[in-house]
């Protein structure tokens, strides 16, 4: 049995969360639009500077240029890492610890892995039932 405030408070916190829901979704709803026309001016540009064979070009205050994003993945994990270790390269390699890996780890064996920290924080989560 729940008091009233108890039941207002959590009715509260749902409809800010639902809230909160929404004006999320629109706000993703609008940005797409948004990264869409950026996205059909950045091919325009690039077709245009391809065009003139420029790497870049000035008009009145701005100026576009030709750039180089680099994106890497890994097709196979413990390779790489017996590479990286051989050869001295872990500057390749970013760390983090995995939360859910660790947890699992403390909860088999009630304790935690060497070397690692941990801590846990109480939070209220409010579901619909």
């Amino acid at each position: 049995m729940s008091t009233p405030k108890i039941k207002e408070a959590m009715e509260k916190y749902a409809a800010i969360r639902d809230k909160r829901s929404t004006i999320k979704k629109a706000y993703e709803e609008k940005d797409a639009v948004l990264k869409d026309a950026l996205d059909k001016i950045e091919i325009f540009l690039m077709k245009y500077l391809d065009s003139q064979d420029l790497q870049s070009c000035n008009a009145g205050l701005f100026t576009a240029y030709l750039s180089k994003e680099h994106h890497v993945g890994c097709a196979d994990w413990p390779g790489f890492w017996e590479w990286c270790a051989t050869n001295k390269r872990v500057d390749m390699l970013e760390k983090r610890v995995a939360v859910s890996a660790v947890k699992e780890y403390l909860e088999a064996n009630g304790e935690l892995p060497p070397y690692v920290n941990h801590s846990a924080e109480r939070v209220i989560r409010v579901r619909r039932t």
